[in-house]
């Protein structure tokens, strides 16, 4: 990561904070369809902040639909891998793509 000593201090939370308020009060409705295309009932749809630890936290947002057989978000939960279903809308960084892809993204972008 050849920026990474250049980028220790940012704004990933205000970013968030300003897309969480955007998704929320404008793509509410066209995010519960996407999730829930195809399916014969509708399943919950969470839109969440998540940050990681370590010296270059970060912020960003995770949407997803979940069986809740398998996986049910909580609050304070440490993840170490993010489940398949979700999207990442990292605002600060101009990603949004599936989790899976997320981390290349995410290292090709800071390598820049």
């Amino acid at each position: 990561m050849k920026n990474k000593d250049r980028l220790l201090a940012g704004n990933c939370p205000d970013y968030c904070n300003c897309a969480f308020y955007y998704l929320i009060n404008n793509c509410l409705d066209k995010i519960i369809k996407f999730f829930n295309a195809g399916l014969a009932t509708s399943n919950h749809v969470y839109i969440q902040v998540l940050g990681t630890l370590g010296v270059y936290d970060h912020v960003f947002i995770t949407i997803g639909s979940f069986n809740h057989n398998m996986f049910t978000p909580v609050l304070g939960r440490l993840y170490h891998h993010l489940p398949k279903e979700l999207w990442v809308c990292d605002p600060w960084a101009n990603i949004v793509c599936p989790a899976e892809k997320y981390s290349d993204l995410w290292k090709n972008k800071m390598d820049k």
